[in-house]
């Protein structure tokens, strides 16, 4: 099919946003379709990418053009084949490693937590955050962080919000050096050791595809922010496969306002280099620091549910679009 009757049928059968894509590259035209995002299974060929829920762009290349965007999904095809790594298996062996030496004291501590500080449980969360900031210690992941002056205080409750590329990105949040809660799938809790932990430190467990589930979990959020507990939040809901952000839930948002807390926005780069979306471990040592930006607080008076979303996605978006990441349209 010619690049002009596949783009007419995909847009006819989809509308203007269509949501599948035919990556191709014709080599008298050279006319590529360029994706913004890119799928995360296995490619039947370097030139094909077959995309869901996601809006796609056509754009018309030139000759280096598109060989470029070629060789991305080529080593994009290559990357994916690649499961393991010497570096992602020293990775899972140190965090744990660290983490059987700190369960005993965690399980130890558990019960006089609970008698001084039942709700909040800020022992544990110190145990947690030091649990992964020796696992990146060890491995030699070094986090720089840009806009340290813009965290609340230590002791201030507000809602984290981030960008979500990576399993990588938990462990790097522990180098802000604040004590906070994840709100995870809570599938997670069941990972041993590792998950049972979150779960005695009061992390908030989020069931997919239940929608009674989820309304107690929201009613959960609120109830840790207003009693003083900050939270973790990554508002695209999944991790993101191509860098650049997905739609933002508006539950994280509309959670801080009923909580009347500050919501301090993060972007995380680097992360999707080392361990992609669709890797359990890390597939290569970076080669440059990963770095988050930690932005101004945005104040959730005056302000709607909606807007804040807008708010925080436009902040968190800068960064991304400066990236080389982003800027290079890696596919990984």
């Amino acid at each position: 099919m010619s690049t002009p009757r596949l783009f007419s049928f995909l847009s006819s059968f989809y509308g203007s946003n269509f949501s599948a894509v035919y990556f191709l590259t014709e080599k008298s035209s050279r006319t590529c379709f360029q994706a913004d995002l890119f799928y995360s299974g296995t490619f039947s060929s370097p030139r094909r990418a077959y995309l869901s829920k996601h809006v796609l762009r056509r754009a018309i290349s030139t000759r280096s053009r598109c060989g470029k965007l070629n060789l991305l999904m080529k080593q994009s095809s290559e990357l994916k084949k690649k499961r393991f790594s010497l570096f992602g298996i020293v990775f899972l062996v140190v965090t744990y490693l660290w983490a059987i030496i700190l369960f005993p004291i965690f399980t130890a501590l558990f019960p006089v937590t609970l008698l001084l500080d039942r709700v909040r449980r800020r022992l544990l969360d110190r145990l947690a955050m030091l649990w992964m900031r020796l696992t990146l210690f060890c491995c030699r992941l070094p986090v720089v962080i840009v806009g340290e002056e813009n965290l609340p205080q230590s002791d201030a409750a507000v809602m984290y919000v981030a960008n979500h590329q990576s399993y990588l990105d938990i462990y790097v949040l522990s180098a802000l050096k604040r004590k906070f809660k994840f709100v995870s799938k809570i599938e997670v809790f069941s990972y041993p050791i590792i998950g049972w932990a979150m779960a005695l430190a009061g992390y908030v467990g989020l069931k997919r595809g239940d929608s009674r589930r989820q309304l107690q979990t929201y009613h959960e959020i609120v109830r840790k922010l207003q009693s003083g507990i900050s939270l973790v939040m990554f508002p695209e809901g999944t991790r993101s496969i191509h860098g650049r952000l997905l739609p933002f839930k508006i539950g994280p948002f509309k959670a801080a306002k009923q909580a009347k807390v500050p919501i301090v926005p993060l972007t995380i780069l680097g992360t999707r280099e080392v361990m992609p979306s669709f890797a359990w471990l890390p597939l290569a040592f970076p080669n440059k620091p990963i770095t988050i930006h930690v932005h101004p607080i945005i104040q959730v008076e005056n302000h709607e549910d909606k807007q804040l979303a807008d708010i925080c996605k436009s902040v968190i978006e800068k960064p991304l679009e400066s990236s080389d990441a982003t800027r290079n349209l890696s596919p990984l």
